[in-house]
């Protein structure tokens, strides 16, 4: 829409010539202290970006090193035009072919039902979704889009043979409820539902604040204890309302000590059985997450391995 004030981008660096990082943000700003993605030299790293719009209608993108950038547009935000509010929930997982004991086969599509599933609304016109890709057979991609469209000519993550690689994107919901999953390789796919929009039952408001560091273990020079959680206030922090229900967040894992995941989640619940991001020994991962404010105005982080965790906030969601 014209008058939108925010957007959901998919941007993926491809053939990098040095090691970087990327950052998203408004034009006629500054470059804010925060990173979207992380890359070395030579590699394909897609992420979800939650941006305002800036000056003229213009979202900025920053790299320290020459690239290739493929920026794809998953959604926006429309103080006329919105198609509902953001309904938090604690995430859970959807599909995981890894238990059916069977990989997708590649150029097939996979429809999967997200409305009244995993506390998702009936009523859902979107949800924000965390897909996984395990051991694929070979190099490809996926794309994530509402049933009963056409394919999109765009991608939510790229990986490697064998590679286990995680992305967020925010898809519609076609009037069935369901979403489509396409890969052009053979591989597993696991799907975690983190947030739906509905028309009824939302309650969130999108506030965007400039992106801003609310933790980087690299300055204490400590890495965080793998099997451990830690608890980060948001709420309060950094322009993010005392009442926000969530936050859209850029989580990082950096100089990890042996391969495993992440799981971002609400404090006050139950641990989930979701990931966020997966990361191999000393590998750099960046992800997007939004994630609901527990107790406290607290996000809560578990990482399997002792490894630095950098954590960005790009907006929040306040009750309307």
């Amino acid at each position: 829409p014209d008058d939108a004030t925010s957007v959901v981008l998919n941007v993926t660096v491809d053939g990098p010539e040095a090691n970087g990082f990327l950052t998203v943000f408004p034009c006629g700003s500054p470059i804010p202290l925060a990173s979207n993605a992380n890359f070395v030299e030579g590699q394909t790293v897609p992420n979800s970006v939650t941006a305002a719009v800036g000056a003229n209608g213009k979202v900025c993108i920053y790299t320290t090193a020459m690239t290739n950038i493929i920026v794809d547009l998953n959604g926006a935000y429309s103080p006329t035009e919105g198609g509902g509010k953001l309904f938090d929930l604690t995430p859970a997982r959807l599909l995981d072919t890894r238990g059916e004991g069977m990989k997708l086969e590649a150029g097939h599509i996979r429809a999967v039902r997200v409305a009244g599933e995993g506390g998702v609304p009936a009523d859902a016109t979107a949800v924000v979704l965390n897909i996984t890709v395990d051991n694929p057979d070979t190099r490809g991609f996926v794309t994530v889009f509402p049933c009963g469209f056409a394919l999109p000519d765009a991608s939510n993550l790229n990986f490697l043979t064998g590679q286990t690689i995680a992305n967020s994107t925010t898809v519609g919901v076609d009037n069935a409820g369901m979403v489509c999953f396409y890969t052009s390789a053979t591989t597993h796919l696991i799907v975690d539902v983190n947030a739906a929009y509905s028309p009824a039952f939302g309650t969130g408001e999108l506030t965007w604040m400039e992106p801003t560091r609310l933790l980087d273990s690299r300055r204490s020079g400590a890495k965080v204890i793998g099997g451990s959680i830690v608890e980060l206030v948001v709420a309060g922090v950094a322009g993010v309302p005392m009442g926000a229900t969530a936050v859209a967040l850029n989580v990082t894992v950096d100089s990890p000590d042996a391969g495993g995941y992440l799981t971002v989640f609400p404090c006050g619940v139950a641990m989930p059985n979701a990931s966020n991001l997966n990361f191999v020994a000393a590998q750099t991962v960046p992800n997007a997450v939004l994630a609901a404010v527990g107790v406290g105005g607290k996000v809560c982080f578990f990482v399997t391995a002792n490894a630095h965790l950098i954590v960005d906030v790009n907006a929040a969601y306040v009750p309307s």
